[in-house]
């Protein structure tokens, strides 16, 4: 699918399907800018969400209501189109808060990100998350996913679900198995302090880990093998508990196996 031209420097795509089958999209063009676009138009009109925006993430509610969270200067904010992307709420600022992943379920929104809030500002990441109602008005105390001492939790890039029966799950990067080496890590709510690896490489790196879950709770994730710079594939039929055998999806050779993403279609 082309979704047409957005101009030079134009990146950090993500996009939702709403329950019309219209597409809503998010990018930075230029500057580190946010945009905002739409399928409804063929993405031919597009809003500025400002320089809070340049990482974005993008996802609908069940009034379809279009909101997006982003992050710069180590602050983590929110849009929505309720009053067309005018007014800001800040989420978490300060701490070298960095979102990464933005989900909306059974009315809540989950915003999970990295910052230095749990070691007060020491130079070690960690893993939290906060939630709001789907306004976005006001945004919950932070809830810590990971509590890790030094060469722990790489932290960057985490990616959230939650499941139909409300469990949040997690992946993310992480040095917690080899502190030489990143791996990709999930854990989820019902027991915070149990990791599972779900890659145990000691000779290779891995990043950019995407997890998706379908209505029989069965766990998906796809990932960017750093050693062939390849997108591989796994999945969980246990809540996580175990992964089967990676698959890979690319051949390798460069930026397209960066920064997979995945989606499980309302049918499955």
């Amino acid at each position: 699918v082309h979704f047409g031209s957005f101009g030079s420097h134009a990146g950090n795509f993500h996009i939702t399907v709403d329950s019309l089958n219209v597409v809503h999209m998010v990018y930075y063009r230029g500057a580190g800018i946010g945009y905002y676009a739409s399928s409804t138009d063929n993405f031919a009109q597009t809003v500025n969400l400002g320089s809070n925006f340049d990482n974005s993430k993008i996802a609908v509610d069940s009034s379809g209501t279009v909101h997006v969270v982003g992050w710069a200067s180590y602050t983590v904010s929110h849009k929505s189109s309720s009053d067309n992307f005018a007014s800001t709420q800040t989420v978490v600022s300060g701490n070298y808060a960095q979102a990464s992943n933005f989900f909306i379920a059974s009315g809540t929104m989950y915003v999970v990100y990295n910052s230095r809030e749990y070691t007060g500002g020491a130079n070690l990441y960690n893993l939290a998350y906060r939630t709001s109602t789907e306004t976005g008005a006001t945004w919950s105390s932070r809830t810590d996913i990971t509590t890790s001492s030094p060469m722990g939790a790489e932290a960057p890039e985490p990616t959230m679900v939650v499941d139909n029966s409300g469990v949040v799950h997690v992946a993310y990067v992480s040095k917690e198995r080899n502190s030489s080496y990143k791996n990709i890590a999930y854990i989820d709510s019902n027991n915070w302090g149990t990791r599972i690896d779900i890659t145990t490489s000691t000779a290779n790196q891995a990043d950019s880990p995407f997890l998706a879950v379908d209505s029989a709770r069965i766990l998906y994730v796809v990932y960017n093998d750093l050693s062939t710079v390849t997108a591989k594939f796994t999945k969980s039929t246990d809540s996580g508990a175990t992964w089967a055998g990676e698959t890979s999806i690319t051949t390798g050779g460069g930026a397209p196996s960066s920064y997979p993403y995945l989606y499980v279609d309302a049918s499955s």
